[in-house]
């Protein structure tokens, strides 16, 4: 690595930056409206269609300027997101989730009893692997359920928290629940939005598939198809 910066070179790299940037800037109105709420609402929790929080954060940014590599970008951002949702679904509060759902026939006027819970989470598990009602309860009040004595008799129980449990059945989603056609749509829809409508006019390189408006520095605006886009060399 090189001790001392080339000031001219460096400010030769910031300028095509700097170009870059405006250019791309220049088509990024479609953007705008994947973040608008029709379109959030449509595409999912997320830009993306998929994902929130850091994922977003992390390649949203990149999804929106990148010329070439969207798809892989984005499969990248898929694997990482399952990834971090499988691992949340082996917690023991995504499994509490799963639980209360199943006991939710034994609420009383609001209430859950947390032997009750306990019984179902206990379920077809070994002595050693068995969780007493008294971690259960623990668990569940760091969870954001507060506790309370049921009306039939003695016993603990919690509040039912109906806005609780919603926030967390989207937090912990069910292993087993298909998702893989909705993020692939939302992806889609996304790379379509970004890369621009498909023009009915044919490819001015090959001239045979029907292309997209590209920008091209020096030339102007060409409809070049997705093949031809592959092997242009040059910035689009």
């Amino acid at each position: 690595m090189r001790l001392q910066l080339d000031k001219e070179e460096a400010k030769q790299l910031r300028m095509k930056l700097l170009l870059y940037r405006f250019r791309v800037l220049r088509g990024l109105e479609a953007v705008d409206s994947v973040l608008s709420v029709d379109s959030v609402n449509r595409l999912g929790a997320s830009p993306l269609g998929f994902g929130n929080g850091r994922i977003v954060e992390l390649f949203f940014p990149l999804v929106s300027v990148a010329n070439k590599g969207r798809e892989a970008i984005l499969e990248y951002a898929k694997d990482m997101h399952r990834s971090r949702l499988e691992e949340e679904q082996t917690t023991i509060e995504a499994q509490l989730v799963q639980v209360l759902l199943a006991c939710e026939s034994g609420v009383e006027q609001g209430r859950i009893a947390i032997q009750k819970v306990s019984d179902k989470f206990n379920e077809g598990k070994t002595e050693r692997e068995q969780w007493k009602p008294r971690t259960i309860s623990y668990r569940l009040k760091k969870m954001g359920f507060k506790s309370c004595r049921m009306p039939s008799g003695n016993a603990f129980g919690k509040y039912w928290d109906t806005v609780l449990i919603e926030r967390l059945k989207k937090r912990y989603p069910p292993i087993d629940t298909p998702k893989q056609s909705t993020e692939s749509t939302a992806s889609t829809e996304l790379i379509e939005t970004l890369m621009g409508p498909r023009s009915g006019d044919p490819c001015h390189i090959c001239g045979k598939q029907p292309g997209r408006l590209h920008l091209i520095p020096g030339e102007g605006e060409k409809v070049i198809c997705d093949y031809c886009a592959k092997e242009y060399q040059g910035p689009l």
